[in-house]
């Protein structure tokens, strides 16, 4: 399989994903949560972007050929700050480190940024033994996914602060939806692997970017993390 292929899993088995190619391992893929939407117009800028496709290749000028600088995968956040017609392709000039550089990309891939609606009573309850979020709503659970996380040590509650950057450098790639508790527990999106579940080389509390997009959303009218 080529990188940036986008392919139906068929099953979710221990050791992987079952496709039409065979079974791969689960952390060589990173799942949709839908199927790849790809822009038919593009946006006026300025605004976020998401990426809805399998990811948006970063190059240094308006064209295919030019040197590439960075892929940023599905799920991830880009600010759009020009656009261009090239070719026929319209362009997106992006402000990858928000010094008013510009990298361009394709404006198929890129879509609006829309945030679900705020959950009131919301809880996001960490369990250290089996790397497990729970989302609750009162004491009603939503869902539960396998995180990543650095950190051998978590501890106490933490009340829920906004800070949402759609290219924080604080970790090791543009991480997309942080959603902050402390100046230790941070909460965003991965779309660089798929190994959750588990320790990970990364700072921060890992989850899917579609995770991280429902979480940082449904906080934004109060929430809290409780760590088990």
């Amino acid at each position: 399989m080529w990188t940036d292929s986008i392919i139906p899993i068929h099953a979710t088995l221990p050791d992987g994903y079952q496709t039409p190619h065979g079974l791969i391992p689960k952390r060589n893929l990173q799942p949709m949560l839908t199927s790849a939407v790809y822009q038919t117009a593009s946006t006026p800028p300025p605004f976020t972007a998401e990426v809805v496709g399998a990811s948006a290749v970063l190059h240094r000028w308006c064209n295919s050929d030019a040197p590439p600088v960075e892929s940023v995968g599905h799920g991830g956040l880009l600010r759009v700050v020009d656009r261009l017609s090239y070719d026929g392709v319209d362009w997106y000039g992006v402000d990858l480190h928000g010094d008013g550089r510009l990298f361009w990309t394709h404006s198929a891939p890129l879509a609006p940024l829309t945030l679900p609606a705020p959950v009131p009573d919301l809880t996001l309850r960490l369990d250290r033994s089996s790397y497990t979020l729970t989302a609750l709503q009162g004491a009603r659970a939503l869902f539960s996914v396998p995180f990543g996380t650095k950190h051998s040590q978590l501890m106490a509650i933490f009340a829920h602060s906004a800070d949402f950057d759609c290219g924080n450098t604080r970790y090791r790639r543009l991480a997309p939806f942080v959603t902050s508790f402390s100046d230790q527990v941070h909460v965003y999106g991965a779309y660089w692997h798929n190994d959750f579940g588990g320790f990970s080389h990364d700072e921060g509390i890992q989850v899917p970017p579609y995770i991280a997009k429902w979480i940082y959303g449904a906080s934004q009218g109060g929430a809290r993390v409780m760590i088990d």
